[in-house]
């Protein structure tokens, strides 16, 4: 049985054993960040759209003919531009592919601004790559459309069956910002914290000189508009939203699913722990760092799927403290 060894006196390796050296245990990070950055205005979140559309110019890489709703679609779009084509199985030949498209649009953007869209295929299509999304109505949950989309796809190089453009959809109609106007604004932490949150709240106190924000709970924070700021709410977003806090985190392991490459992470600490995996043995006898692991066990010529399956394994075992997240 191969054998990983780590222990904090010594390092040698030979041809199943390896030894490591580590650092001290720090379970929490810090990070500075402006406020922009780490949090949103209540009234200000984005909203979701979707729909449902067609990409055509593909080289028979699109749906078969055993889609049957990329059929109707196709029919029933040459019907709307006045060509009676009879509905059957070959009215077109793998150059189409139903898909679905999706966005978030900010509150902030009017009426002829662009965003960006993703899209993906939702048949049997092999690739979407040189196709153009035909226009496609974007809707929110209220089932209103908000935007059209439309363009030739950019293809992502990994999976050919999904894409997006780039300004690939125009704004139609927008929601009022319920932000105006009001004595009270509310600030959301994107990662609710209740140190983050307190710290975020003595930060605009101190910036103001008075007691103007308050900490809900670990993620609001609500504040008063000072009076000389009343018929001046955008500066005054702008004066809360450049402050720079320094945060109270718990370091997350990223993990690149396709790659096995750890992202972000790589200075969390591995506890003292024995276990086995296949035709490994580990053994860690004092805490290290996950990148000093994963350099050792790399030596070994584990692959990058049993290095993921490995890191999850130690932390079920309570040896990793940090969130382990497969992106």
């Amino acid at each position: 049985m191969h054998k990983i060894y780590l222990s904090q006196k010594f390092i040698f390796a030979c041809s199943f054993l390896l030894v490591a050296s580590c650092l001290l245990f720090i379970p929490k990070v810090t990070e500075a960040g402006r406020l922009k950055e780490i949090s949103i205005w209540e009234g200000l979140s984005e909203q979701p759209l979707i729909g449902y559309g067609l990409v055509s110019g593909l080289q028979k890489t699109g749906d078969s003919r055993n889609s049957l709703y990329t059929r109707k679609a196709v029919h029933n779009l040459l019907k709307n531009m006045k060509l009676f084509v009879p509905e059957s199985r070959s009215m077109y030949a793998k150059n189409v592919a139903s898909v679905i498209v999706t966005t978030n649009l900010p509150s902030l953007h009017r009426k002829g601004t662009k965003i960006d869209i993703k899209v993906s295929s939702i048949g049997d299509a092999k690739s979407l790559e040189q196709g153009i999304l035909l226009p496609t109505s974007l809707v929110g949950l209220d089932g209103k459309t908000y935007a059209i989309a439309q363009g030739p796809l950019i293809i992502d190089r990994d999976r050919t069956v999904t894409g997006y453009i780039l300004d690939g959809a125009i704004v139609e109609s927008v929601t009022k910002s319920t932000i105006e106007n009001k004595d009270t604004l509310s600030l959301l932490l994107n990662r609710p914290d209740f140190v983050s949150s307190v710290r975020i709240q003595d930060v605009i106190n101190e910036k103001f000189g008075t007691t103007i924000a308050s900490a809900v709970d670990g993620g609001h924070v609500r504040i008063a508009v000072p009076e000389e700021y009343k018929d001046k709410i955008a500066g005054f977003i702008v004066a809360i939203d450049t402050l720079e806090v320094v945060l109270d985190r718990e370091e997350k392991i990223s993990i690149d699913r396709i790659t096995g490459v750890v992202t972000s992470g790589i200075s969390s600490k591995i506890q003292p722990v024995a276990l086995n995996y296949r035709e490994l043995k580990i053994e860690v006898t004092a805490e290290t760092t996950v990148k000093d692991f994963i350099d050792m066990i790399n030596t070994m010529g584990v692959d990058q799927e049993d290095i993921i399956a490995i890191l999850k394994s130690l932390k079920s075992s309570g040896a990793i403290e940090s969130e382990i997240v497969i992106i």
